[in-house]
């Protein structure tokens, strides 16, 4: 007796199925017994690492410490030789595990890494002596081009568009201060403003709109003389308010949404204040 054509279409679907599952159930098993060693490109791009991985170093420089990653993998911080008097250079390690030295000016020996956002622009500096605290911020390219951000500066922060945040030397070379700057993109540079009677202003966050946090500082190596500082994007400085009746206060940290995070400061008999963590909403 013949199959009616309804039940024959329902035999086809119900192998078409079948013949679907084994070919999942074969490939899940292969899948299962291959080695777990994910690829350097897997990792990089969300993968949960089952090995560890020693990165390259370049010829006399043995030791490395990361100081950022991306999303991409790759990988920034210094390399030294471990030898005393010997400072670190700055490098890159791209996704493959590529080691590439980041190159200070001509004439400076030493070079140092800070951050990096996912279009591999990488912030930093050098120096002739890195004991000196002098030198210059530098920026790096994807394609390892190099900046030079000017005598004296340093470099704190990016976002993801390369808005940097740092410091620039005072117009007073008297003046032990420094100032808080932003450098646009295309390398203008803005002074952030500063709160009257304050002796500088170190940025340490920034936002994707370029809205920058940071705090003012005296001089005085005592963290409780500071203030909370957000700079709205066009620079102007607003000091944040604390609660509690405490005097002293750090901002850290800004997110896309304008949510503040950082630290206030409770006096005691120590030289140094407790912290408090903080939040300042928008």
């Amino acid at each position: 007796m013949s199959t009616p054509a309804p039940a024959r279409a329902i035999l086809r679907t119900a192998n078409a199925l079948r013949a679907a599952v084994a070919v999942a159930t074969a490939t899940a098993a292969v899948a299962f017994a291959a080695p777990a060693v994910p690829s350097a490109a897997a990792v990089g791009r969300g993968t949960a690492p089952s090995v560890a991985v020693v990165l390259p170093t370049p010829p006399g420089t043995p030791f490395g410490d990361p100081t950022g990653v991306n999303r991409l993998g790759v990988v920034i911080g210094s390399v030294s030789s471990g030898n005393p008097g010997d400072g670190p250079r700055a490098v890159r390690w791209d996704d493959d595990h590529t080691v590439a030295v980041l190159d200070p000016l001509p004439g400076d020996h030493y070079g140092r890494t800070v951050a990096l956002n996912d279009a591999g622009t990488v912030i930093g500096g050098g120096t002739a002596d890195p004991d000196s605290g002098a030198g210059h911020a530098l920026v790096w390219g994807a394609d390892h081009s190099r900046r030079d951000l000017g005598a004296g500066t340093s470099a704190t922060v990016l976002n993801a568009s390369g808005h940097i945040a740092g410091t620039v030397p005072p117009a007073d070379p008297d003046t032990a201060r420094r100032d808080a700057a932003l450098w646009r993109p295309g390398g203008a540079r803005r002074t952030l403003g500063a709160p009257a009677g304050v002796s500088g202003t170190v940025p340490s966050g920034i936002n994707a709109a370029a809205v920058v946090v940071g705090y003012t500082w005296s001089g005085i190596p005592a963290r409780e003389y500071q203030q909370a500082v957000r700079w709205s994007s066009d620079g102007t400085a607003t000091v944040l308010p604390l609660a509690g009746g405490e005097q002293y206060a750090a901002a850290l940290f800004v997110n896309d949404a304008g949510l503040v995070a950082g630290v206030q400061l409770l006096h005691g008999s120590a030289m140094y204040a407790s912290h408090l963590a903080v939040v300042w909403r928008p």
